[in-house]
């Protein structure tokens, strides 16, 4: 199965050539990787950016800045539509195992697949051990809160773009029409991807994030209001 992975980059620094390595590694080898430079101006990353130039499985995009949405939405733009698709943010990581264990859980007939992630913060120490990351999927568990962490995530192409219109929260809008259009999720029980957070970034507690949280509550008001439908 052939997978293809969305990598948006801005100025990510040092981490941004671990990412990439931790697709190199990645023992599935049918891939490609589709870097999206959002505008980036750091030298770190302009340099590590120019390093894979010339890989034959990596495709640099480039655009004027305009947010993680604006530049998956370039990617998936190019990809083809029966393609399957994969994240992998410029300062988390996968391991070696990521695409091959995920890639296995799509051939029983699902259409989207994730994993708890490892979450740490920039000096790799663990955060939010209390976070609540459950033992499997359920749209009541989605419905309080996003708890799916798009780099660890495996799907069958299909739902379209990212709403750039969000200014937040645009992964959870996104798991949200997975649900509505019928996907068939599961979690698998192997934590193969490390994500990096931080504490300014935006989530459902933010006051960003709860704007974002509203939006997304009233453009699915028939889930969020009907849940007895699912």
């Amino acid at each position: 199965m052939m997978v293809d992975i969305i990598m948006p980059v801005y100025d990510t620094g040092a981490p941004l050539q671990r990412a990439i390595k931790s697709v190199i590694n990645q023992t599935h080898k049918k891939w490609k990787l589709w870097v999206v430079d959002d505008g980036s101006t750091e030298l770190t990353t302009k340099a590590i950016l120019l390093m894979y130039e010339d890989h034959p499985q990596i495709e640099i995009l480039r655009q004027s800045n305009g947010g993680p949405s604006r530049a998956r939405n370039l990617a998936l733009s190019l990809i083809e539509s029966d393609s399957t698709i994969a994240y992998c943010d410029s300062d988390d990581y996968w391991e070696p195992y990521h695409l091959l264990e995920k890639v296995s859980w799509l051939s029983f007939n699902y259409d989207m697949v994730y994993c708890n992630p490892h979450l740490v913060n920039d000096e790799g120490d663990q955060m939010y051990p209390n976070f609540p990351l459950y033992d499997d999927f359920s749209w009541e568990r989605l419905r309080n809160g996003n708890f799916i962490y798009t780099p660890t995530v495996l799907h069958k192409n299909g739902l379209g773009f990212f709403d750039s219109n969000l200014d937040g929260l645009e992964d959870y809008d996104y798991w949200i029409r997975a649900v509505k259009a019928g996907y068939k999720i599961y979690q698998t029980g192997i934590k193969s991807c490390t994500c990096t957070v931080r504490a300014k970034g935006n989530n459902n507690m933010s006051s960003k994030g709860q704007t974002a949280l509203s939006k997304i509550k009233d453009k699915h008001k028939d889930l969020f209001e009907f849940t007895n439908l699912l």
